[in-house]
């Protein structure tokens, strides 16, 4: 399980960075390759960010549900992965502004400043994702129909 979950995590990771950074690019190979108008690019830049957001949420909705071992049901969109993805993008947005106008990693550290960037980023990222599971996690044991604290199987 954890093997496949890496992999399909992977694949929908890649796929929304892969959207997020060649996304314009992509657009000009469609639209040239296949003949379609400005319509398209204009839908395409609509309908992009969006896919975005939800191949992110799809990534969480799959970490929340098999990492667990505990029995629950399915949920397409979760509290905790929406929060979660918000707070990554904003995250990401905010340290990349921080980055580029008030960090001199590059004068203080040299080379590995980009290393020291690249795992505090992680380290936000991470932490976002495992405030989203918890809220996901009060959320089921403050419900009715939710399990208790250390309960695995639902409830008849």
């Amino acid at each position: 399980m954890a093997i496949l979950l890496t992999g399909g995590l992977a694949a929908l990771l890649l796929a929304s960075m892969l959207l997020l950074i060649f996304g314009p690019q992509l657009d000009g190979f469609i639209a040239t390759k296949v003949g379609l108008s400005n319509a398209f690019s204009i839908a395409w830049v609509i309908r992009r960010w969006p896919l975005i957001v939800f191949l992110l949420i799809l990534s969480l909705a799959l970490v929340y549900y098999f990492a667990p071992n505990v029995e629950q049901e399915w949920k397409w969109i979760t509290p905790g992965s929406v929060l979660a993805v918000i707070g990554w993008i904003l995250t990401s947005l905010l340290f990349a502004y921080y980055v580029d106008h008030f960090g001199s990693y590059n004068k203080t550290y040299g080379t590995i400043g980009a290393v020291i960037i690249l795992l505090t980023w992680m380290y936000l990222t991470r932490f976002l994702v495992l405030v989203g599971g918890e809220l996901n996690a009060e959320i089921e044991h403050a419900s009715a129909s939710g399990k208790a604290p250390g309960e695995k199987t639902l409830p008849n």
